[in-house]
C-alpha cells in the first residue's frame, strides 16, 4: 500500500515546550504535588504559631515553661527549616543530626535552633472563612517558638519567676528599626500566675501542653526531596551543635 503525499501521518514532536512536560519529568511533578497535598493536610490539623505584629498588644498563657533540676527551662528545643513550598512558607525539621545528610541544608539553606512553648493566646479572632466566618473566638491554644534571644529574655523571666507555666504576660513587639524584630514579641510583663491545675479545669483540652512530636513531625531527608526541597546530599553539611542557655542568659 502506497501514501499519497498529501496524506496526513501523526507524528510525535521531537522537543517538548518549556511548559509541558513528558515523561519522568511529569510522574515526578505529579507526586511532588500528591506530597504537598499530604504536607499541606497534615498541617492544617497542627497549632497555629503565636505571632504579633509591631505595636500591637496581646496577653498570652504559659502552659508548660517549668525549671529542671540545673534551674533551666525544660522545653523541647530542635533546628527546623522555614522554606517556600508551593508559594506558602512552611516548616520542616532539620533532619541534619541524623543517620543521612540534610537535603534542605545541603542546599545552602541552614536551620534555626528554637524552642517551643505552648501559650494561650487571649486575643478576640474573628473567624474569616468558611461555615463559622465572623464567629468571634478566644483563648485560643498556639505554639509559642523562640530563637536564641527571645529564649534568653524567657530564661532571665522564668528564673525570676521561679518558671513560666501558668504565667501570663502581656506581650509587645517594638519596631527594632530593621524590620526583622522577633515575630513573638520583644517586650514579656508579668501580669499573673494561676494554678496549672485551674487552667485545665477552666480550658479542657485546651489548658494542656500541646503533644510536640505532633507539632513537629519528623520526615524523612527522602520526603524531603520528593518535596523538592533541596538536592539528594552527597556530604553531610551541618551538624546541629549543643546550645547552653544558661550561657546566653548571663550574657544579656
Amino acid at each position: 500500500m502506497s501514501i499519497a503525499p498529501n496524506d496526513a501521518v501523526p507524528t510525535t514532536p521531537n522537543t517538548t515546550p518549556s511548559w509541558m512536560m513528558r515523561g519522568k519529568a511529569a510522574h515526578e511533578a505529579y507526586a511532588r504535588d500528591a506530597a504537598e497535598q499530604e504536607v499541606r493536610r497534615e498541617a492544617q490539623r497542627r497549632l497555629h504559631r503565636f505571632r504579633i505584629d509591631v505595636n500591637e498588644p496581646a496577653r498570652i498563657t504559659f502552659l508548660d515553661g517549668a525549671l529542671d533540676e540545673d534551674g533551666l527551662l525544660a522545653v523541647p528545643s530542635l533546628y527546623e527549616h522555614t522554606v517556600q513550598l508551593a508559594g506558602r512558607w512552611a516548616t520542616f525539621v532539620c533532619v541534619g543530626g541524623g543517620a543521612e545528610p540534610c537535603p534542605i541544608c545541603d542546599s545552602g539553606r541552614p536551620p534555626a535552633l528554637v524552642a517551643a512553648f505552648t501559650v494561650i493566646d487571649h486575643r478576640p479572632y474573628t473567624i474569616r472563612r468558611g461555615p463559622k466566618a465572623g464567629t468571634v473566638v478566644v483563648d485560643q491554644r498556639k505554639l509559642f517558638v523562640a530563637k536564641k534571644s527571645t529564649l534568653a529574655k524567657l530564661q532571665f523571666k522564668a528564673t525570676t519567676l521561679g518558671g513560666l507555666d501558668g504565667v501570663t504576660m502581656a506581650v509587645t513587639r517594638l519596631d527594632t528599626g530593621d524590620g526583622l524584630s522577633p515575630g513573638v514579641g520583644t517586650e514579656f510583663d508579668f501580669v499573673e500566675r494561676t494554678p496549672l491545675d485551674v487552667l485545665a479545669e477552666k480550658y479542657g483540652a485546651e489548658g494542656v501542653p500541646a503533644n510536640y512530636e505532633q507539632e513537629f513531625p519528623y520526615l524523612p531527608a527522602s520526603r524531603l526531596i520528593q518535596l523538592g526541597l533541596g538536592r539528594a546530599p552527597v556530604a553531610a553539611t551541618f551538624t546541629p551543635r549543643s546550645f547552653d542557655i544558661a550561657k546566653l542568659a548571663e550574657a544579656m
